[in-house]
């Protein structure tokens, strides 16, 4: 029995997520349980924990997923909490046209927060955020 890459599929070490080169279709995913109603699923979880595919991964949970939107209340307590909301309101005061400084702050001042906002996005990388870092803002926001 040839496999590679065994992963555990959870944090209670009861499945195990590998490659298994099955028979007739080749190389594909296959998770392993140690009662099986296959026989080759119970002889591949046994041997995967034997590591005779090499060590088995440790779980890694799924990111959380980002929230899409927050209120204007919970965006503005995350901000506040992760020390930005008064870089953020100091540079939307620091506009110059008075247009565009108006538009964003209706944009700063709605009701809610989208997370795919082109205006919070790019006020965000002024203020030298990342992509990743809004997506763990949002999710703090919505905490709040």
């Amino acid at each position: 029995m040839e496999a590679r890459n065994p992963a555990w599929a959870n944090a209670e070490h009861t499945v195990i997520n590998l490659e298994w080169n099955h028979p007739e279709y080749g190389w594909i995913p296959f998770s392993a349980l140690p009662d099986d109603a296959e026989e080759h699923g119970r002889a591949l979880f046994l041997l995967a924990t034997a590591e005779e595919f090499g060590p088995v991964a440790e779980y890694v949970a799924p990111p959380e997923p980002v929230p899409s939107r927050c209120t204007r209340r919970q965006g503005r307590l995350a901000l506040l909490n992760a020390g930005y909301l008064e870089m953020v309101e100091a540079s939307i005061a620091a506009i110059v046209d008075p247009v565009e400084r108006t538009k964003a702050q209706i944009e700063y001042e709605a009701d809610t927060w989208e997370r795919a906002n082109l205006f919070l996005q790019a006020m965000w990388a002024q203020l030298g955020g990342t992509p990743e870092g809004l997506d763990d803002l949002f999710r703090y926001a919505v905490t709040q």
